[in-house]
This record gives structure tokens, sequence and C-alpha cells, in this order.
């Protein structure tokens, strides 16, 4: 098996890929404490649901921006 084709990670991906993490549970954790206080306070209706698709969009959205951000170097 040749070597040359083996995978080197870039320098500061693994640090990257840590703060993905990091973000990507923190975002879950929040629209889960906001997911249920909809959901006690409307009885789980279809507006929970919504709600709960827009705050997943948004906070890809804004996970896919952090990581560019930084992928940039800023």
């Amino acid at each position: 098996m040749s070597r040359t084709g083996a995978y080197r990670a870039e320098p500061g991906s693994v640090a990257s890929a840590q703060i993905a993490v990091r973000v990507g549970t923190y975002a879950w954790v929040i629209a889960g404490i906001i997911g249920t206080v909809v959901s006690t306070v409307n009885d789980g209706n279809v507006q929970q649901w919504i709600l709960m698709s827009g705050i997943g969009i948004a906070s890809g959205v804004l996970g896919l921006a952090f990581l560019r951000r930084k992928a940039r170097g800023r």
C-alpha cells in the first residue's frame, strides 16, 4: 500500500471539527429547550413543528456560516 495517498488533516481542521460539534450540540440543546416550552404552552399543536423546522434550518445556516468564516481565518 502506498503512503502517498494517505489522508493528512489540514492545520486547524481538528479544532474546527471540535468547534462544529460544540456549536451543533448547543444548537440542539437550545432547540430542545425551546421546543419543550412551545409544546407545553401550545399543547403540542402544528405551530411547534413549524417553529422547530425553522430553528433547525436557521441553526444549520448559522453553523455553516460560522465554519466558513473560521475557514477564512477571521
